[in-house]
């Protein structure tokens, strides 16, 4: 499986604009990830969004991931980072890439669809978040009702491979342990990254500037010195 995860969210920014210019729908996100060569999705970019579509294809199979700690957890974990990943990436310069714009357009929805406001400055998705476990527990009944049973996995992390091979029939099971990729401290730190460079961002040019100016000022005075000699 090759799936649209993190950062390939970037490549679907195309059809994300289109989207919120009205001019195409969920089915056509999957489809442009179809002709992107990609054939499962991670849920935490488009999954929340396009659970409905997947369900209502015979053909597709769902896996519902769930927290090892519960939805509680879950809150504490995701607004340790995600409304500043949401906010820091929404500004200057980050915002003069199209790509980020319209992936920020997504994670604000997704946040619309958590708690009914695309701040990511509101109170609500302040550490720890606690009131969002309802949301988490909305979101995840809600799977469980649309999705038939027999195409849907409820998944933790916890329980390894085993699982998700059976599921998706994968007749040669990763005998190696079941990654974990990201953890809340690295999250923490990108997102401090991101309010460094909306920062700093600005004294880019600045000091392009005074060293060029420097660099021109070396050679007027080198030129004049070898005209007096």
């Amino acid at each position: 499986y090759n799936p649209c995860h993190g950062p390939c969210s970037f490549e679907l920014a195309p059809v994300l604009a289109e989207h919120y210019a009205g001019l195409s729908t969920n089915v056509d996100i999957i489809r442009a990830q179809e002709e992107k060569g990609y054939d499962a999705q991670g849920l935490d970019q488009l999954g929340w969004k396009l659970f409905k579509e997947a369900a209502a294809k015979t053909d597709v199979k769902v896996i519902l991931t769930e927290h090892p700690r519960g939805g509680k957890a879950w809150a504490e974990s995701w607004s340790s980072f995600v409304p500043d990943h949401i906010y820091y990436f929404s500004q200057r310069p980050f915002r003069f890439m199209d790509s980020m714009v319209q992936t920020m357009k997504l994670n604000r929805e997704a946040l619309m669809y958590l708690n009914g406001t695309d701040d990511p400055k509101d109170p609500s998705f302040s550490f720890p978040a606690t009131e969002l476990s309802a949301s988490y527990e909305r979101h995840n009944g809600e799977v469980k009702k649309i999705v038939p049973a027999e195409r849907l996995l409820v998944f933790n992390p916890t329980q390894g491979w085993d699982p998700i091979c059976h599921f998706l029939e994968v007749k040669k099971c990763p005998v190696i342990d079941f990654p974990h990729m990201t953890d809340r401290h690295m999250m923490m730190s990108i997102s401090k990254a991101a309010m460094i460079m909306t920062w700093v961002w600005p004294l880019v040019p600045v000091v392009c500037f005074a060293l060029g100016m420097s660099i021109l000022r070396c050679g007027f005075y080198s030129q004049k010195k070898t005209k007096v000699s």
